[in-house]
């Protein structure tokens, strides 16, 4: 007679006792085409993102070889062929200036014809002396026009750069008198350190006042805010160093793959963090300043491309 404390025993004597069956191993519980990867598991979000951003600039990058190519085969092609042209073209033009000063002077000229050829004869000259510094175009020039080329060009750039000048302090409200124009990256540097010196000065009167409690509680709502991202970004850091670390691989050339993505994001994190961070200079951030730098720059060139 069975036990009742058997397991497999049947509650009816007359009914066969099921026959025991194997628990399954580890190993046959396991799909017939599962293969266990041996690689580290990815990150999730961040990794994905840190990726696709690398791809983003690998791709630039080769966009950039693609332009340098292109450009480096403009400039041969310039030189070789269009320069030779133009050269051609201006020595014509040239010729016909001088067979239209000729023909100034033939006798059965009208009034009205000279003056035709004056116009024309003018205008050549001008475009000749576009393209490079000829006496032989200047001394026409004098002769038709009866004044100097070289002082008037000297007057019509004294003339535009007052006229710059005019704009940029209207625009931004500066003093530019003392500053060479001629030069627009040095004319662009000056005005964005006198902006930046005024707005520091702006900043450090609004931080001698009195701040309110709704000021004080807003500045310390943003500083937890950019200790938060600061600490996210320490995190990820942490994290990609988990899976990126060279010294964990054995294939040489996955090692030197990640050696490469380590040295970016050695030199990408700690700059995150610190444009993160609150500059001592009265509160300015330094995402801020280079966002204002950034925007002077661009604003103050475009005054002189017009």
């Amino acid at each position: 007679m069975k036990s009742f404390d058997d397991p497999q025993a049947s509650l009816f004597p007359d009914d066969p006792a099921p026959a025991r069956q194997e628990r399954p191993s580890a190993k046959s519980r396991l799909p017939a085409a599962s293969i266990v990867s041996k690689t580290p598991a990815l990150l999730g979000k961040e990794q994905k993102a840190f990726n696709n951003l690398l791809k983003k600039i690998e791709a630039k990058r080769n966009l950039i070889a693609d332009w340098e190519t292109a450009i480096a085969a403009f400039k041969q092609r310039y030189t070789n062929d269009l320069l030779p042209l133009q050269e051609r073209k201006i020595e014509r033009t040239l010729a016909t200036v001088r067979a239209f000063d000729q023909a100034h002077g033939f006798k059965g000229i009208t009034k009205t014809e000279k003056k035709k050829l004056v116009i024309i004869i003018l205008n050549l000259v001008q475009e000749i002396l576009e393209w490079r510094d000829d006496a032989e175009c200047k001394a026409l020039y004098a002769k038709y026009s009866q004044s100097d080329f070289d002082e008037e060009q000297a007057a019509q750039r004294a003339a535009e750069q007052e006229g710059k000048r005019m704009i940029l302090e209207n625009v931004f409200g500066l003093n530019l008198d003392d500053v060479d124009l001629d030069s627009a990256e040095s004319a662009i540097e000056h005005i964005t350190e006198q902006l930046l010196a005024r707005e520091d000065e702006r900043q450090a009167k609004q931080a001698m006042r009195k701040k309110t409690a709704k000021q004080l509680a807003r500045e310390a709502q943003q500083e937890e805010e950019e200790k938060q991202i600061s600490q996210s970004i320490r995190e990820v850091y942490r994290k990609l160093v988990g899976a990126l670390h060279p010294d964990r691989e054995t294939d040489p050339e996955e090692k030197r793959r990640k050696t490469e993505l380590m040295q970016q994001v050695n030199e990408l994190t700690p700059r995150a963090i610190c444009s993160n961070c609150l500059n001592c200079n009265y509160g300015w951030s330094t995402s801020t300043r280079r966002i204002w730098r950034r925007s002077i720059r661009k604003n103050s060139s475009a005054m002189f491309r017009f």
